[in-house]
């Protein structure tokens, strides 16, 4: 899989405005911003999946993870049980507030910047839908 350096550094200059908006949407906005979110970082008492995501974003995840699927796949074991295992499986968890930062930046970046490329646009929509997941598991564990 692809480093975070190498899947951005080919982007577009709106692309890259983008998620500057997004960044400077955190520093503006996020509630807690000064909180240590690593030292809150909680163990799930088991292991928990997500919802499966819409059929595009579920696509998304094919694509991006048909590469590595390929040189790690076992028999028997789907692409999209590999895609269950490595993305939508989770067993921790930080404070709801975290992810609803996440969510709002998300949102707002969407709603404000449009004129992006495909590829970001669902990038962003998959972020957007991974946080939410990750914040109705948050509430239900920080009860």
């Amino acid at each position: 899989m692809k480093s975070e350096y190498e899947k951005h550094m080919f982007w577009d200059d709106n692309n890259i405005c983008s998620n500057i908006y997004h960044e400077i949407y955190h520093i503006r906005n996020d509630v807690n911003s000064e909180t240590d979110w690593d030292s809150k970082l909680q163990n799930l008492n088991s292991i928990r999946y997500f919802d499966t995501p819409p059929d595009n974003l579920m696509n998304y995840l094919r694509a991006l993870h048909i590469e590595e699927y390929n040189s790690s796949h076992s028999s028997g074991t789907s692409l999209d049980e590999y895609i269950k295992y490595t993305e939508l499986m989770v067993a921790t968890t930080l404070p709801p507030e975290y992810y609803l930062n996440d969510i709002n930046a998300y949102t707002n970046e969407i709603e404000t910047v449009k004129n992006v490329t495909d590829s970001y646009s669902i990038e962003r929509e998959y972020g957007l839908w991974l946080h939410q997941q990750k914040y109705k598991i948050a509430i239900e564990e920080y009860k």
